[in-house]
């Protein structure tokens, strides 16, 4: 949605800010605008001084839709600034200075009506801002069903790392595993657990590890595995056993598992596939549908810490 309101801003800096008229009363000796005649001649009689009472419109960007806009990007930037992450400061940094333009626009008050004015059909761009802006204020999020009238930018998510970092996540917490350590095996020590596939490597050089999920006894792996985001209905690919038999190899864990989401037909299950020169592989699903995730979390982590006390 910051984003989004970033683009629209920017559209807006093009388009120009929304002015409307507003009505303002004067008196002096330059009339201009409209001279209204009632109060001129009995200032005229009173003071008789050539004394003028006059009306004029002048536009002003300063109105309820600007005040709007400019009181959402301050809740923005203030989202913002309070997040770590470096793309979330530098969002926040384009914001401050696209509100720039907002100067003279004074800040909304409590008892602001949500725009009593209706805005004209040739700035569509306007509307966009000023709907966003009254989601924002309103404090809402993104609805990912239905539709509604304000466009947000597309984006994607990769089930692939989602599915993994879930996965991770259920080991990590669960009191079941109390005792171990569940690390990514993605990123090098010490926040993760990556490693080399060679002892001695060659003149060719050595590759890293990736494993998904290592699991340490203190200072030795005892487990490795790998998460894919795809049914096993039977065996898995070779492909697939023999990236996770390289990885327990690497690390010199007797345990490998493969860990599927459930197709329709499948249950939370621990499956042996086999050993070779000690090492023990197993295939591992969790099943997503259930409503009550926590009973298949809890099995889940379960079935893991029998493997593990197995050793």
């Amino acid at each position: 949605m910051a984003a989004r309101f970033s683009a629209v801003l920017k559209e807006l800096s093009f388009e120009g800010l929304y002015k409307s008229y507003v009505r303002q009363v004067a008196q002096g000796t330059s009339a201009r605008g409209r001279i209204l005649p009632a109060p001129t001649y009995l200032s005229l009689r009173t003071s008789l001084r050539p004394l003028a009472h006059f009306e004029s419109f002048t536009r002003t960007i300063d109105n309820d839709a600007n005040r709007i806009i400019l009181a959402a990007g301050k809740v923005l930037v203030a989202k913002l600034d309070s997040q770590a992450a470096k793309g979330s400061r530098k969002l926040a940094n384009l914001l401050r200075s696209q509100l720039e333009m907002f100067e003279g626009v004074k800040p909304v008050s409590n008892g602001l009506a949500w725009l009593g004015e209706k805005l004209p059909s040739n700035r569509p761009v306007l509307k966009q801002a000023v709907e966003l802006a009254r989601l924002i204020l309103l404090n809402r999020g993104v609805k990912f069903f239905g539709a509604g009238g304000v466009r947000l930018p597309s984006f994607l998510v990769n089930m692939e790392t989602v599915f993994e970092n879930y996965v991770r996540g259920i080991l990590q917490n669960s009191a079941r595993l109390a005792g171990f350590s569940v690390l990514d095996g993605n990123h090098r020590p010490p926040k993760g657990a990556a490693s080399h596939i060679f002892e001695v490597a060659g003149p060719h050089g050595n590759h890293e590890t990736a494993p998904d999920i290592v699991i340490r006894n203190g200072q030795e792996e005892i487990c490795v595995g790998d998460v894919k985001y795809k049914p096993c209905l039977e065996k898995p690919d070779r492909s697939n056993l023999e990236q996770v038999l390289v990885y327990a190899l690497a690390y010199g864990a007797p345990r490998a598992v493969l860990i599927f989401p459930c197709s329709d037909r499948q249950t939370t299950a621990v499956e042996f596939l086999g050993s070779v020169k000690g090492i023990s592989c197993y295939k591992i699903t969790l099943q997503l549908m259930n409503p009550d995730l926590n009973t298949e979390e809890a099995q889940f982590c379960d079935q893991i810490a029998q493997l593990l006390e197995a050793i």
